[in-house]
């Protein structure tokens, strides 16, 4: 089965590194739309929402905790990832409290991001892989309960072809 790529937003205000991580992205041939404020950021997710979003947590006109709630108020399971280059404990817990992730930017951080982003894609495809299994059940279970009510009609309508008692 194909893998399925995920929506990925990222949200980062310093265009060079906005431009490493969508290019280091989609190199492994990932989709990313990028925005550079929060306000861009919060019109797209109303219209769309991504199945990861990375945010900067320091930007010029809010702060990624910010995003991140309003984030996850729209749809908690949007996987979002929480990107700064501050080593600050209170930063980290506020980001794990909310349901986010959070990824330091240095070295390590490009090969964090294609984790996430390669653990997101998996679980965007078993997300469709339980909700197609979901639908062949109730497809299942309903043709076979219009079956067993499609035998009671007939027993009714036909009871001489339901008695072959000789």
């Amino acid at each position: 089965m194909e893998t399925l790529s995920p929506n990925i937003y990222l949200v980062e205000d310093d265009a060079f590194y906005k431009d490493v991580v969508t290019s280091s992205l989609e190199k492994i041939h990932f989709k990313v739309k990028s925005f550079t404020n929060g306000a861009d950021y919060l019109r797209a997710l109303k219209k769309k929402q991504p199945d990861l979003a990375i945010i900067d947590y320091n930007l010029k006109d809010t702060t990624g905790l910010d995003l991140l709630q309003k984030t996850k108020a729209m749809n908690n399971a949007i996987n979002v990832v929480i990107l700064s280059a501050q080593e600050k404990l209170n930063i980290i817990t506020d980001a794990i409290k909310n349901g986010a992730s959070y990824v330091q930017k240095d070295k390590t951080a490009f090969a964090k991001l294609k984790n996430i982003a390669r653990r997101t894609a998996i679980d965007v495809e078993e997300r469709v892989e339980d909700r197609n299994t979901m639908i062949y059940r109730m497809v299942f279970f309903t043709l076979f309960v219009l079956a067993v009510i499609a035998f009671f009609v007939l027993r009714a309508q036909y009871p001489h072809m339901f008695n072959n008692r000789d």
